[in-house]
């Protein structure tokens, strides 16, 4: 979004774990409902788990849900709420900026196919 409000001030960019468009209303619903029935700590290891590969082990997921639970709730809704929003398609041309994009090849929530625009 810098890149686009403010376009004199980017010479070049990069872009990790991206994309143009999250939005998904299904699933920042399941969010929403998750996270009011579920205990915010088995919130966060499911989510933690369905990011895993085989080779994390399980001392680097209670690192991760440890982490991810200093966020408080709220926030993580504000996000959920604000991802369903969030389509800047019809603006990407705009970037004039040199830009380099990086996406991890196994990632499930923004897998590779978001991150072509």
């Amino acid at each position: 979004m810098f890149a686009l409000d403010h376009p004199e001030m980017v010479s070049k960019l990069v872009l990790i774990d991206s994309a143009a468009n999250i939005g998904n209303i299904m699933m920042n619903y399941m969010t929403w409902v998750l996270t009011r029935i579920l205990p915010y700590k088995t919130y966060w290891r499911m989510a933690v788990n369905q990011q895993a590969d085989e080779t994390m082990s399980e001392q680097d997921k209670d690192a991760a849900v440890n982490m991810f639970l200093g966020t408080p709730r709220y926030v993580t809704l504000k996000l959920q709420n604000a991802n369903t929003l969030y389509d800047v398609r019809d603006k990407i041309s705009k970037i004039k900026a040199q830009t380099l994009i990086i996406v991890g090849g196994k990632d499930t929530l923004l897998p590779v196919a978001k991150s072509h625009s």
